[in-house]
């Protein structure tokens, strides 16, 4: 298996979401990934682990949260699933 460690080229991503009205640019390095705002200087490295480690605490949150609402509306008598 191939392993990339260095990159030839920049491989750089200007999302449509805005945060105070300024474009989220996101710098993917093999290890990590950069993100700022659009004309701004202010660089923040986060490592793909951690990425991956928020999207799965957000999603086990959201399963819960789902369940509880599911036992709510059961308990209730307006069971929805």
């Amino acid at each position: 298996m191939t392993s990339l460690d260095q990159r030839k080229t920049k491989l750089t991503f200007t999302t449509a979401s805005t945060i105070r009205h300024r474009a989220v640019v996101i710098e993917a390095a093999p290890y990590y990934a950069v993100v700022r705002l659009k004309g701004k200087r202010t660089r923040y490295v986060v490592p793909w682990d951690a990425i991956h480690d928020l999207g799965a605490r957000l999603k086990v949150e959201a399963d819960r949260r789902e369940k509880q609402a599911a036992r709510k509306a059961k308990k209730a008598g307006k069971y929805a699933g």
